[in-house]
């Protein structure tokens, strides 16, 4: 039970570092972005297609199709420029679990979480839900692409999860 809870802790640790460094990029995981074959996990945002300066938009990442999901870190991208953001919260996908996310400046948002069982166990979750949701303030006119990038995602015996696809979103925000 202590070398569990001592596992957990070097994760958590692990997966803080990583977001507050910033994570490093990868351009094998742009090509399995690419690649949408049917029964493949779907990572997907969720943003209204207009706004108006001042107003606050609610930007969603979705999962679906989820096998075995232990582990996600990934980091939305945004324009900082028409954009304010706040911070994310969880969804209900993972809920319960560990979640964390931090500002990259200037136009980043990482998250990451994971669940385990009451005494510590490495949890897989298969399905559909929200993985988190981030508010941003539209402080100018302008447009906003929401893409994901860095993804990484794992089962319960830490194995990579590599088959899946992202579909980004937009916003255009107006006077």
């Amino acid at each position: 039970m202590e070398f569990l809870i001592m596992v957990v802790a070097v994760i958590a640790i692990a997966l803080g570092a990583w977001i507050f460094l910033g994570g490093v990029g990868s351009t094998a995981q742009d090509e399995i972005m690419d690649r949408r074959v049917p029964g493949m996990t779907k990572i997907m945002i969720s943003a209204p297609s207009t706004a108006n300066v001042g107003d606050t938009v609610e930007v969603t990442v979705k999962i679906v199709g989820a096998r075995n999901l232990f582990l996600y870190i990934m980091y939305l991208n945004f324009n900082n420029a028409v954009l304010n953001h706040q911070p994310a919260t969880q969804g209900d996908f993972l809920a319960g679990g560990w979640f964390g996310s931090n500002f990259i400046p200037p136009n980043k948002i990482g998250c990451a979480a994971y669940k385990t069982d009451v005494d510590g166990n490495f949890i897989g979750t298969s399905g559909s839900g929200i993985l988190f949701k981030v508010e941003f303030i539209a402080n100018s006119e302008g447009t906003s692409e929401f893409t994901l990038s860095d993804i990484q995602l794992f089962d319960p015996t830490m194995t990579p999860i590599t088959d899946y696809y992202v579909d980004s979103d937009s916003i255009t925000i107006n006077p």
